[in-house]
C-alpha cells in the first residue's frame, strides 16, 4: 500500500482488500482491449533539507568538545586549589578525570542516541570475536610501532620497572576500556552511523575520524603529526566497524592500542610511569619524530606506520555501502 492509499483508508474514502480477497470489477459495458497503460513514474517525497541534518552533527561534537575543555579545566583548577586531597596517589587523580571528562561525553552521545537515532548496521560478526579480533589488532599494531623504535635503538626498557599490582592493574583496564567505549559510542556508534546512509561508508569513516582528532584538540593534542596519527587511528576504528557491522571491533582495538601502550609497555607518559604503574617500562629517547619527546608515541613515525600497515587491508576491500537520503 503506497501512502496515497493509507491516508484514503484512514479519511473512509476507500478500503484495502483483505490479502487474497477477490475484489469485484463495477458492472459496465464490454469494451475492446486496448494498449497496455504506459506506466508513470511513482511521485517521490521531496528529500529531508541536509541543513537540519548537519546541523545536528556539529552541535552534537560542539557539545562534547566543549565538555572535555570545560572538565579538563575544572580539574586543573580542582588541582590548583586544592580541592583535591594533594596526598592523593596520580592513579586515583587519573581515574576522577577519566570518569569526569568521559561520563559527560556519554551522556551527551546518549542524548544524540536518543534524539537522533541511527539504523543499527548488518552484524558481520558477534561481539566476542569481533572484540576478539579488534584487542588482537591493537596490540599488534603497538608491538610494530614499538618494534620500530627499539631497533633504532630509540626504545629503552627499564631494568627496574615500577610494576603494577593486580587490583591496579584491573582498575587501569577498566577505566582505559571505559574511555574507549565511550568515545567509540561517540564517532562511531552515532556520528559515523548518521553519516552512511548519507554519504556513503568511506566518507562516513573519513569524516569521523576528522572529528575524531578534532575532538582530541579540547584534550591537548596540538601538534600536526600527533593529530595525524590519531587521524589514521580513527580511521583504522571506523574500518573496523565498517567491515564487521560491529562497534565491539572498534571497541577492541581502541581499548587494545591504549592498554597495550600504557599498562603494557609503559610508553604513556614519556618520560615517566604511568599514573596506574605498568607491566613493562619503556623509555622513549632520541628524536622527536621516533618517540622521544614528552608526547611519546602520539608523534612517533612508527605509529603512523604501523597504523598504515592496519588500515591498508581494510582499504582494500572497498566500500560496499551506497550513500542515501537519511
Amino acid at each position: 500500500m503506497n501512502e496515497e492509499d493509507a491516508f484514503g483508508a484512514l479519511l473512509g474514502k476507500t478500503r484495502p482488500p483483505k490479502a487474497g480477497a477477490l475484489v469485484a470489477s463495477p458492472p459496465g459495458p464490454a469494451t475492446a482491449p486496448g494498449p497496455a497503460p504506459v506506466p508513470q513514474p511513482a511521485a517521490t517525497l521531496p528529500a529531508k533539507p541536509a541543513f537540519g541534518f548537519w546541523l545536528l552533527i556539529g552541535v552534537g561534537l560542539a557539545l562534547n568538545a566543549a565538555w572535555i575543555y570545560l572538565a579538563t579545566l575544572l580539574l586543573d583548577q580542582a588541582l590548583t586549589a586544592g580541592w583535591l586531597d594533594p596526598e592523593m596517589s596520580p592513579g586515583k587523580i587519573d581515574l576522577i578525570a577519566n570518569l569526569l571528562v568521559f561520563s559527560g561525553v556519554l551522556l551527551i552521545s546518549w542524548v544524540l542516541m536518543r534524539f537522533s537515532p541511527v539504523e543499527a548496521p548488518k552484524r558481520l560478526l558477534r561481539s566476542a570475536p569481533a572484540f576478539a579480533i579488534g584487542v588482537a589488532l591493537g596490540t599488534f599494531g603497538m608491538l610494530i610501532a614499538l618494534l620500530q623504535s627499539w631497533v633504532g635503538n630509540h626504545a629503552v626498557a627499564n631494568p627496574e620497572p615500577a610494576g603494577i599490582a593486580g587490583l591496579e592493574l584491573i582498575t587501569a583496564s577498566l577505566v582505559t576500556l571505559f574511555a574507549a567505549a565511550v568515545e567509540e559510542f561517540c564517532l562511531r556508534g552515532w556520528l559515523q552511523q548518521r553519516l552512511v546512509p548519507r554519504v556513503g561508508g568511506t566518507a562516513a569513516v573519513t569524516l569521523a575520524a576528522i572529528a575524531f582528532s578534532a575532538l582530541h584538540l579540547s584534550g591537548g593534542a596540538r601538534s600536526v603529526l600527533s593529530l595525524a596519527n590519531i587521524f589514521l587511528a580513527g580511521l583504522l576504528f571506523g574500518l573496523l566497524m565498517l567491515r564487521t557491522g560491529n562497534l565491539w571491533c572498534s571497541i577492541g582495538a581502541h581499548f587494545a592500542w591504549n592498554w597495550s601502550e600504557a599498562e603494557l609497555f609503559g610508553l604513556d607518559p614519556n618520560p615517566g610511569s604511568p599514573p596506574h604503574g605498568s607491566i613493562f617500562d619503556f623509555e622513549l629517547v632520541g628524536a622527536a619524530i621516533w618517540g622521544g619527546s614528552g608526547e611519546g608515541m602520539n608523534v612517533a613515525v612508527p605509529v603512523t606506520i604501523a597504523l598504515t600497515a592496519l588500515i591498508l587491508p581494510l582499504l582494500a576491500a572497498g566500500d560496499r555501502t551506497s550513500a542515501g537520503k537519511t
